[in-house]
């Protein structure tokens, strides 16, 4: 007999409202499988399951993808509220100074010399990766659903090779491969994440790299109420570290060139909705604060441990194997391979 639905408590202020004939019934969408513990029951009334086959923690039943289509067709008008747009050049290059120093980045940078390699950004959002790539020296390219996203990095941030749609709008016929694919904060979304991840693997050039910056399945483990199903409820499925494992299963010859669990949410933002005066005291001070003040405040704010003090991402680095005639030649890197 299974154990009851965890009932969860709203935490975010922001809960989408999924009309019952839009929810439909799905199979672990990185698997396949059926065989499925019905685990908690979100603020939303989606019921999370953790499939025991690959290890991923699923909605099902989830909205349809129309329903979706809907909800990221104006994603960061609505549901982000605009507020991760910066307003001009001036604060887009503080912030991607900033960047520069996040964890992800800086683990990528040691691994792969940006100048002049192809970096493919999906789920691009209003394209501030892509942005700090670009000041390395990579050739960015980008897709989002959201006009209002492509439009921003277009006319403020001057990169023209983002476009709107999903990730089949590149194929390796038409665009190449990428010596990068990125998918910051975007594994969670899709339907068919099972083929996006297929398709994103096989855009990435032998020797390439994926990297994955996703919430995190695995800090739910022995919690009643993790924070991660109490937040961002537009997410449909979440990442674990036994996943990861199943996909490099499935894909012999890739390897972790890194893996951790890494940041906090931002639940001061999440808990009311923000009021004229913060949105526009936030946007002043990402102009006049500098990267490295910060960094300091950031760090007070976690009690010195900074990202690395928390676990509300899981951030990985794949690394896909040189194929020298039938021989798989795998590069060392900082992880493990499964």
């Amino acid at each position: 007999m299974s154990p009851p639905i965890i009932e969860l408590e709203k935490l975010d202020y922001r809960i989408p409202v999924w009309e019952s004939e839009e929810l439909h019934e799905r199979p672990c969408p990185l698997c396949d499988s059926e065989d499925r513990l019905q685990q908690f029951r979100r603020p939303d009334r989606l019921v999370v399951n953790l499939c025991r086959c690959c290890g991923l923690y699923y909605v099902s039943p989830a909205p349809s993808e129309a329903r979706l289509d809907r909800f990221y067709s104006e994603y960061w008008a609505t549901h982000k509220d605009g507020n991760d747009f910066p307003k001009n050049s001036r604060v887009a290059n503080a912030i991607s100074r900033e960047y520069e120093n996040q964890v992800p980045f800086v683990e990528l940078v040691s691994l792969l010399d940006f100048r002049d390699k192809n970096v493919l950004d999906i789920g691009c959002g209003a394209g501030m990766f892509l942005y700090t790539a670009s000041r390395k020296g990579a050739n960015v390219f980008g897709v989002d659903p959201d006009s209002d996203a492509v439009n921003y990095s277009s006319n403020v941030l001057g990169m023209s090779e983002i476009q709107q749609g999903d990730i089949f709008r590149y194929s390796v016929e038409s665009h190449g491969k990428y010596d990068l694919v990125v998918m910051n904060d975007f594994f969670e979304h899709p339907l068919a994440i099972g083929s996006v991840l297929r398709h994103a693997m096989d855009l990435v050039v032998p020797g390439g790299f994926l990297a994955i910056l996703t919430p995190n399945g695995t800090a739910f483990t022995g919690h009643d109420s993790p924070t991660g199903l109490r937040v961002d409820l537009e997410h449909m499925q979440y990442m674990t570290r036994e996943a990861l494992h199943f996909i490099l299963r499935e894909y012999p010859g890739w390897n972790i060139a890194h893996y951790e669990e890494v940041g906090f949410p931002f639940l001061a933002a999440l808990q009311k909705p923000p009021s004229f005066v913060k949105k526009t005291l936030t946007h002043f001070l990402k102009m006049v604060i500098p990267p490295s003040l910060v960094r300091v405040i950031r760090g007070i704010l976690s009690n010195g441990n900074g990202e690395r003090g928390g676990t509300y991402h899981l951030f990985t680095i794949l690394h896909k194997p040189v194929l020298l005639g039938n021989t798989r030649i795998a590069k060392s890197g900082k992880g493990d391979s499964g």
